[in-house]
């Protein structure tokens, strides 16, 4: 869902998440302060900046995935170095709306680059999800044991953005999707040509 599609959109570098972190915040505040202000006291101004704050959640979600998306697809000719798990563990998760148990892991790995230590904590290792704790911790130590990889890809220039197999990562479409549609939506109801009825 929706939910997801933004985990999708958060960068893979730990200095970029953080900034996003910061930026999701105070989004957050400003928008419910909106939304609670435009309930209490039915302004049209306070709806309109309500309908303002999505498109920029929506443009920033696809934005960002849309440069994931492109900087991925030339990742084969990238650099390589490589990393090593400094931590690792398996997750118990519960569902939603089912409500039944999976797993999944997490794992930060660390490389180096000209001195300069990275970190990379969103990356195709640990989007896997398994229906037994033991099949998550078998893939954990595949992970540790290098049997997965034992390289990360990074972009020239950029460290910071790297992934542990090349090519085009199609799971940040969903975000780019998800973004574009919600800038659409909100700019749409913002301009008068939608209008949302209760009845």
């Amino acid at each position: 869902g929706i939910i997801m599609a933004v985990k999708f959109s958060i960068r893979t570098a730990t200095k970029s998440r953080s900034a996003q972190t910061t930026f999701f915040l105070i989004w957050f505040v400003l928008f419910m302060a909106t939304v609670l202000s435009a309930v209490v006291s039915q302004s049209p101004l306070a709806i309109d900046i309500a309908l303002v704050l999505l498109m920029v959640l929506g443009a920033v979600m696809a934005v960002d995935s849309l440069r994931e998306l492109y900087f991925s697809a030339f990742s084969h000719s990238w650099p390589r170095a490589s990393f090593e798990v400094a931590r690792g563990e398996v997750i118990r998760c519960r569902g939603h709306n089912s409500g039944g148990v999976y797993y999944t892991i997490y794992t930060l790995l660390v490389y180096h680059i000209a001195g300069q230590r990275y970190e990379l904590d969103y990356h195709g290792f640990n989007l896997s999800v398994f229906s037994t704790k033991d099949k998550a911790q078998a893939h954990l130590g595949r992970v540790v044991s290098g049997e997965l990889g034992q390289y990360v890809y990074y972009q020239p220039g950029n460290p910071a953005r790297a992934y542990v197999e090349p090519g085009m990562k199609l799971r940040f479409l969903p975000a780019a999707v998800v973004g574009l549609a919600i800038v659409a939506l909100a700019l749409l109801t913002l301009l008068d040509i939608i209008i949302w009825s209760a009845h």
